[in-house]
């Protein structure tokens, strides 16, 4: 895959919110690599490294890869992707802590991400 198979959902970004698709246009995307089953960003040597698996991206609807590329552009302004996220003593914890934080701003993504509803259902809070 290339970022040619983005356009779709940058455009879609381009047209409706469009700080979304300009702060995109300056990452470097990563297709397929080992260790990402989803979607991922970080911060590597100054550069915005976007990572992304194919099966689990373009198997999604185009409102759901927007949400998707939303997300991952959340984690990057709020510095999830930097030292708050990467040394956090509890990591899963804290990254699940940060989804729920983030997706509650968004709409249209993927069945099964984390929501505040979510995590109140995990603690048995009603």
């Amino acid at each position: 895959m290339s970022t040619k198979n983005l356009e779709k959902p940058i455009y879609r970004l381009l047209k409706n919110e469009p700080f979304y698709a300009h702060f995109l246009l300056g990452c470097r995307f990563i297709f397929d690599h080992p260790k990402v089953k989803t979607a991922a960003v970080s911060i590597q040597r100054g550069e915005i490294m976007f990572f992304i698996d194919n099966g689990f991206f373009f198997g999604l609807k185009l409102t759901e890869q927007v949400a998707v590329l939303k997300h991952e552009v959340f984690h990057l302004l709020l510095e999830h992707a930097g030292e708050r996220g990467k040394y956090a003593p509890h990591k899963q914890a804290a990254n699940i802590a940060m989804d729920c934080a983030i997706n509650q701003h968004i709409s249209g993504l993927p069945e099964g991400c984390v929501t505040l509803k979510a995590v109140e259902n995990l603690v048995g809070k009603p």
